[in-house]
């Protein structure tokens, strides 16, 4: 358990990191999102990278890249779906950079509640 009360669960191989993490993938899943669908496209843990890693004679610097939840791609919507149930001061900096960075390009959908992640679910449809 961490330090925020969520625990880390595990469902078909795939360790998720809270109870809302694995509940708005089971949701999604129910409702046919699958990554071996042809029509949509729903995908795990994709990374988006912010700056590119930076070599020089001293050192060098690692990529600064943000992890989604769930990324889902329907024509002509893309969506990064991230679940939180309690929202850090660095969380709160990487959503600023994705929108800053990624804002124009995917809708980022933030799912606080069991209740929010079946209304997300009633929209797409």
């Amino acid at each position: 358990m961490s330090k925020y009360g969520n625990q880390k669960l595990e469902l078909y191989g795939i360790s998720f990191d809270s109870k809302l993490e694995l509940f708005t993938y089971q949701v999604f899943k129910d409702a046919g999102y699958d990554i071996k669908r042809c029509e949509d496209s729903f995908e795990l843990f994709p990374r988006f990278t912010y700056i590119d890693s930076l070599t020089n004679k001293k050192r060098s610097v690692t990529a600064m890249k943000y992890t989604s939840d769930f990324y889902i791609q329907r024509s002509p919507k893309t969506l990064v779906i991230e679940c939180k149930g309690f929202k850090t001061e660095p969380y709160r900096m990487r959503k600023k950079l994705f929108l800053y960075h990624y804002g124009k390009k995917y809708d980022f959908i933030e799912i606080t509640s069991q209740k929010q992640c079946l209304e997300v679910l009633e929209k797409l449809r």
